[in-house]
């Protein structure tokens, strides 16, 4: 077996395992943002709700989030929300 044989394995492994435990990634993403919000003390919100909404959506629908929903393709520096 050689190494793109290998690394194909494994991609296909990771991608098993996820597909198993999609329901369990919005609700450890969720605490991972809320812990990143409280150490920034709130000043990070305005991306971890992006990323709380790409979660959600990965989570319950299975498919990729958009440039958008994640926070990658908006122009210019981010705002607080906080």
């Amino acid at each position: 077996m050689g190494f793109m044989d290998k690394v194909k394995d494994t991609t296909d492994k990771a991608k098993d395992q996820f597909d198993k435990n999609r329901h369990k990634v919005a609700p450890l993403v969720g605490k991972a943002t809320d812990q990143v919000d409280k150490a920034t003390k709130g000043k990070s919100r305005s991306v971890t709700k992006h990323v709380d909404a790409a979660a959600q959506k990965l989570s319950t629908t299975g498919s990729e989030p958009s440039a958008d929903e994640t926070g990658e393709a908006q122009a210019g520096p981010a705002s607080d929300d906080a």
